[in-house]
């Protein structure tokens, strides 16, 4: 794995804050559970908005990843 700048570290763990508080929020909102099935619970809503706005969610989920991948590599 490459070494990341103090920025891009920064960046990476802002990303993962803003995510826990997504998680945080839904698990005190909607279901109570633990990080690991808000985090299912998340995404199989994100997956029934997908498909009522005709949005290709494995399309999305495929760029995202590929996002995901150049923030771990440093190359955003």
């Amino acid at each position: 794995m490459p070494t990341l700048t103090k920025l891009q570290r920064e960046q990476n763990r802002e990303r993962a804050n803003r995510a826990a508080e997504i998680i945080q929020d839904y698990k005190s909102r909607i279901t109570g559970e633990d990080a690991a099935t808000c985090l299912r619970d998340v995404l199989a809503d994100l997956m029934h908005f997908a498909r009522a706005n005709r949005i290709n969610f494995e399309g999305e989920l495929a760029t995202a990843r590929n996002y995901f991948d150049d923030e771990l590599n440093g190359l955003t």
